[in-house]
């Protein structure tokens, strides 16, 4: 071969070797900046992260909001026939829950007439201006003895309900279902999904009502059967973050305003992750909030990891950094 071609493939391979250099270089992500970007995507993604609690969504509209975190427990007492129905709702915090009855033999439920206020409604009620919802679970624990563990946890997720409306017993026509015996210290978590366009959006407070239907997240429910007869049988905690505009009463009568929070800085990185995570993951995690939360971690950290990979090689202000 001539040595002026010689020259020139060298010359080429060099080159190549050198784009091969950049992209590896773009593609790498310091070890700081990703466990930011993780932290971030976690606070909005797992409802029982230390990271979301009092925490807001980095979109860039949370300027003057107060973040918040609604939680409560709730009892699942069986009825005469050994079956129990609570659906979790994410109702920006105010309302939490229905339950159901059960009496006819051959089903179905029945929901309560009106949503079941949340622990800490009369909080949210008398002060938020206008609310929006950033995560929302739930986790069912067998509380039963070892001689009472008999029947089924029916654990299912669906995207509407109505108020005094009827659900079929064990019905698999959900978005998503799993069924477990309910052996002794069985837990099970459910996350809330968004499922509209307006599910990041702010709602104003005096238009959520004990009758609402507009849900834009995912609604949670734990269905027991055939357990032990009028026990309780397990409890669920839930867990909704949210961040409220305060109203008057909020600034002059309870004093809040010291609490309000300044902007929070925007991560586009957390929110283009957020999507990916919750498609990702199942909203049914059979076990306890430590194994939900490493799913969850798992799958943030493989999300920001594409998204980087996906902008290599042409400067991360494809993410607005």
């Amino acid at each position: 071969m001539p040595k002026t071609q010689t020259k020139k493939k060298a010359g080429k391979m060099k080159r190549q070797t050198t784009l091969n250099k950049a992209k590896k270089k773009s593609n790498k992500i310091a070890p700081t900046v990703k466990a930011k970007h993780v932290r971030d995507t976690c606070s909005i993604t797992d409802p029982f992260c230390i990271h979301a609690r009092a925490n807001r969504r980095p979109d860039g509209m949370s300027n003057g909001t107060i973040p918040y975190q609604v939680r409560g427990v709730i009892d699942v007492k069986t009825d005469a026939n050994g079956n129990a129905l609570v659906c979790i709702l994410p109702l920006w915090g105010k309302y939490a829950y229905t339950k159901a009855t059960y009496t006819n033999p051959n089903g179905p439920w029945t929901l309560d007439a009106a949503w079941s206020t949340s622990a800490q409604s009369a909080f949210v009620a008398a002060n938020a201006a206008e609310i929006r919802l950033l995560s929302g679970g739930a986790i069912f624990r067998n509380t039963a003895s070892m001689t009472n563990c008999q029947g089924l946890l029916h654990s299912f997720v669906v995207t509407n309900l109505l108020t005094g409306g009827t659900m079929p017993f064990l019905s698999t026509n959900n978005v998503e279902d799993a069924t477990t015996p309910m052996t002794s210290g069985l837990q099970v978590t459910l996350i809330s999904k968004p499922v509209g366009n307006g599910a990041h959006n702010f709602v104003t407070n005096t238009g959520i009502g004990g009758t609402s239907s507009d849900f834009n997240w995912s609604i949670l429910c734990f269905e027991v059967a055939g357990g032990v007869t009028g026990t309780v049988v397990g409890v669920i905690e839930y867990v909704f973050n949210i961040e409220f505009q305060l109203n008057q009463n909020g600034v002059s009568a309870t004093g809040l305003g010291p609490a309000v929070v300044g902007q929070r800085p925007a991560n586009p990185v957390a929110i283009a992750a957020q999507s990916t995570v919750h498609s990702s993951i199942p909203s049914i995690i059979e076990g306890g909030l430590e194994k939900a939360g490493k799913k969850i971690e798992k799958a943030a950290s493989s999300a920001v990891e594409s998204l980087f990979d996906s902008v290599a090689g042409f400067g991360l202000g494809l993410l607005g950094l």
